[in-house]
């Protein structure tokens, strides 16, 4: 696979299996854990009860979330974007309160917040060598909100 090409149909097909490719290559590479995260979950209160347990949210911590976050236009897979979702109003937060709090409460990350969109961003260099672009990720909003209350707590907690 070269880096260069002039064809519009061979670069689509070079940067979707470029990008397609790194983050399994990279994982490839990465040592994996003796124990699976079940292992880790079960055991950890057993053997530490001062342990880091979720709290439960409610839609006015979801919705000063969304206050702090920055009002990007951008969209994941889920076509929302962190500006829309701060447009509307607190009544709005309940239904992703509903979401992150099973989701804290099973200890399980949906597969629908795990879906990334990417794009590439061009680097330096030739433009039309895609070695110069580097990949994006655009998370679900939802994740995006997810993750700063776990942190919110980790932080707490830590």
């Amino acid at each position: 696979m070269g880096g260069n090409t002039t064809n519009c149909k061979e670069t689509a097909a070079n940067v979707c299996s470029y990008f397609t490719n790194i983050g399994p290559k990279y994982a490839n590479e990465t040592p994996k854990s003796r124990n699976n995260s079940n292992y880790h979950l079960h055991n950890s209160r057993s053997r530490n009860p001062d342990s880091l347990f979720m709290t439960s949210t409610d839609p006015n911590e979801i919705y000063e979330v969304l206050k702090l976050l920055k009002p990007k236009k951008s969209t994941g897979h889920d076509n929302l974007s962190t500006y829309f979702l701060k447009l509307i109003n607190e009544k709005v937060a309940i239904p992703p309160s509903i979401l992150i709090n099973k989701s804290l409460q099973t200890v399980v990350f949906p597969d629908s917040l795990k879906i990334v969109k990417v794009i590439q961003i061009y680097n330096a260099k030739a433009k039309e060598t895609f070695f110069n672009y580097r990949p994006i990720s655009l998370l679900p909003s939802v994740s995006e909100i997810l993750e700063k209350i776990v942190h919110k707590q980790l932080y707490f907690f830590l």
